[in-house]
């Protein structure tokens, strides 16, 4: 039960220490997939927003992103 919120700080930690350790921004997507499981939209938006916007970004998980960032707008409203 714990364990999305152990990995949500885990993700939140690395991106302290480091924001662009990853090339492809992966750690903003992984991140922002936990925080909408949990039901933490505003987080999950802002991080996959950060990672859409990655060059790098893989597209399929682009699209993925896009979905999900549509989805917490909807249960934010």
């Amino acid at each position: 039960m714990n364990q999305p919120y152990q990995a949500i700080e885990h993700y939140r930690k690395a991106l302290e220490i480091n924001p662009n350790h990853s090339p492809t921004g992966a750690t903003y997507y992984y991140l922002g997939t936990l925080e909408y499981s949990v039901g933490e939209y505003e987080n999950a938006s802002r991080n996959l927003s950060k990672y859409v916007q990655n060059k790098g970004a893989h597209p399929d998980y682009v699209n993925r992103s896009k979905q999900i960032i549509s989805d917490c707008a909807f249960a934010i409203e």
